[in-house]
């Protein structure tokens, strides 16, 4: 059928090359084609040639694809890429293709040339590794990387089909209970067959995941609100009940917090965000039915959505506060601030002391900090950055985390609450995450050290390189108080422990004097200078 089309000259040498070679015309008519070809494809010669090759296109790749790949070699740009095909057989392979516009010699393009590289396998082994890497190994679902980055497209497609979206998320009552009771390898088979009983349900086309510790998101596709509410009863009042596990048989209830797209939002983290905001409102109220997100879930305790909109739009900034070392008198240490724009030109805390932000955004906040910080500007020296006990908490924050530490190993002092944080945390597991970040160059300093909230028993247990005394111990700390030896007994504890001990809170020279008796490694407060950006100077 083809051998009255021309073909450019010289292109019979192509018969006896290794790689599957196919030229056509403008038109997109097949003129020639080699042996290889015709073993990749199945299809003989004289089955091709003067045809269009779309009788190789599997159904892979959509219209967007290919009209993105006429646009470029029409233009007279050569394309690369992947393409997913069918050989005569039916059977579906992959090829990475090279497509050449050829000119003529009016400079206008005549012909296109395409050169093949079978990677079938390849592309198997990738689609394999991605699917293993947005995979929870306990659970078998999704994870949180694989849910957020399937959950956006899913999202896009639902409310580009003008469909209402709830997006879903859901704890375990009493996990915690559990996991000191029986231990964590129970705990695990808890959260295995909570995952089994949500993926048993009949969801239809939603979207499920496993978050991180016991929270799960879902992303279902409704045609009202009142079908989302419907439903999401439904899903609680299924995975309320009893579960045997082993020899023992528990009770499982769970917390439901509710968003809607497009309502609430468009972008899945917010969408999250905001369900989360109702699941923590849903925990606090004690209540047994889903609750769905209100603005005014915002106004309890603290409106967190400016802080959110700060970070995703890159307006928060760092500041730095001094830190100097007792023995060389010199300022080489700085603690890292968050600040976010006020009025006029008023930079603010978005905390107020003791206000810790719903799990997902206090990930986003120490992300945020850690990846501003190593990108810079700031002052030369080591960086003190706390981090939020949700963060320590959630294996899968870490792991968000470490790629940016790495650029600040040596120079990064991690701070955790004593608090907020040892009282709910389980000692080996805390211990673990410790150690993990101690061994990529971290060191870790215990906050608010002092206040007798972990016993002494557990500090002995903690790779700790710092604690940092309780502000509130220096509160009227003057040569005649009371205060003086109880400091005195923390600072020895301190050093027994073989950590070094930071004063914070210090707002005059007799305290510096004072703390400095005690043996205080280092000193921190406003006499000494205050939070500022690292372009300017700070007290030293």
């Amino acid at each position: 059928m083809g051998k009255d089309l021309p073909l450019p000259d010289g292109w019979a040498v192509l018969e006896a090359l290794n790689l599957p070679v196919l030229l056509t015309d403008r038109e997109g008519r097949i003129l020639f084609v080699n042996p290889a070809f015709e073993a990749q494809t199945g299809y003989r010669r004289e089955e091709v040639l003067g045809h269009n090759p779309r009788f190789l296109r599997s159904g892979v790749q959509g219209p967007d694809f290919y009209r993105v790949f006429w646009e470029t070699i029409l233009s007279g740009r050569p394309y690369r890429g992947t393409f997913y095909n069918r050989r005569k057989d039916g059977t579906l392979y992959a090829e990475t293709k090279v497509v050449s516009p050829i000119r003529g010699e009016d400079g206008a393009v005549r012909f296109f040339v395409a050169v093949s590289l079978d990677t079938t396998l390849e592309q198997a082994l990738a689609l394999r590794m991605t699917e293993t890497a947005q995979r929870d190994e306990l659970t078998g679902l999704l994870n949180r990387r694989g849910f957020l980055v399937r959950g956006q497209d899913f999202l896009a497609r639902a409310l580009k089909e003008g469909r209402t979206v709830a997006v879903l998320v859901l704890d375990l009552v009493g996990f915690k209970g559990l996991n000191d009771r029986f231990g964590h390898a129970f705990g695990d088979r808890v959260l295995q067959g909570l995952g089994e009983r949500l993926a048993g349900l009949d969801l239809g086309e939603a979207l499920l995941g496993r978050m991180g510790g016991d929270e799960f998101a879902l992303l279902l596709p409704v045609a009202s609100p009142g079908e989302a509410e419907e439903r999401a009863q439904k899903i609680l009042h299924r995975l309320h009940g009893p579960l045997l596990i082993g020899k023992e048989r528990i009770w499982v209830g769970a917390t439901l917090g509710m968003a809607l797209a497009p309502q609430d939002g468009r972008e899945l983290l917010e969408l999250l965000h905001k369900a989360d905001l109702a699941l923590y409102a849903a925990r606090k109220r004690g209540v047994a039915v889903p609750l769905a997100f209100t603005p005014a879930l915002m106004q309890e305790g603290t409106d967190w959505l400016p802080l959110w909109e700060a970070l995703e739009e890159g307006r928060a900034a760092l500041f730095f506060q001094p830190i100097l070392a007792v023995n060389s008198g010199q300022v080489g240490d700085w603690e890292v601030f968050l600040r976010t724009p006020g009025p006029g030109s008023v930079w603010l805390s978005p905390f107020a002391r003791g206000q810790v932000p719903p799990g997902p955004l206090a990930h986003r906040v120490d992300l945020y900090v850690v990846n501003a910080l190593a990108r810079g500007p700031r002052p030369p020296g080591r960086f003190w950055v706390n981090l939020f006990p949700s963060t320590l908490q959630a294996p899968h924050a870490l792991q968000e985390l470490a790629p940016a530490l790495t650029p600040l190993a040596g120079r990064l002092v991690l701070e955790v609450n004593e608090r907020s944080l040892l009282a709910r945390t389980e000692l080996p597991r805390l211990r673990d995450h410790l150690a993990h970040l101690r061994a990529g160059g971290a060191f870790i300093a215990l906050d608010d050290f002092g206040t007798g909230h972990t016993p002494l028993g557990v500090l002995a247990h903690l790779p700790l390189d710092y604690v940092k005394l309780d502000r509130e111990l220096l509160l009227g700390l003057g040569p005649a108080s009371p205060g003086i030896s109880l400091l005195r007994k923390l600072v020895e504890l301190a050093h027994d422990l073989g950590a070094r001990v930071v004063a914070e809170g210090v707002e005059t020279p007799d305290q510096v004097q004072i703390l400095r008796s005690l043996g205080v490694d280092y000193l921190q407060g406003f006499l000494l200078g205050e939070p500022r950006p690292a372009q300017v100077p700070v007290s030293s």
